[in-house]
């Protein structure tokens, strides 16, 4: 069985059923990885837009620009330190796009709650 799954798209955006939202976008940093963010805007679909068309360049410019080595020696520490990067980049931009929904919106709609796996090749 191949296993093999390749997304030859660009980017991805579809509304799934009024305020939901689902965004697969590829990323620059790290190279050849890909963004997959589930938006479920409570109370509205503002909310939910509002993550979609903000977190990715936030966390796109926080991400690291390098995957971790694939060699055995150096990969654990490496991978580890990555791994610390990614999480301290993932909590900034979520900690700012917070700040930026409270200044621009907070009292005129919903909220979201949102799932969002970054993977990489």
């Amino acid at each position: 069985m191949n296993t093999d799954f390749r997304l030859k798209s660009g980017h991805a955006f579809e509304i799934l059923k009024g305020e939901d939202m689902l965004v697969v976008e590829p990323l620059i940093h790290p190279e050849q990885s890909t963004l997959f963010l589930l938006c479920d805007g409570h109370g509205g679909a503002a909310a939910a837009e509002f993550v979609s068309n903000n977190l990715a360049p936030l966390l796109q410019s926080r991400f690291p620009e390098r995957l971790p080595s694939s060699d055995k020696a150096a990969g654990a520490l490496e991978f580890d330190e990555f791994a610390g990067m990614v999480r301290a980049a993932v909590c900034d931009a979520l900690i700012l796009l917070e700040q930026r929904w409270r200044s621009e919106f907070y009292f005129k709609t919903g909220n979201v709650a949102g799932t969002m796996p970054a993977t990489t090749r």
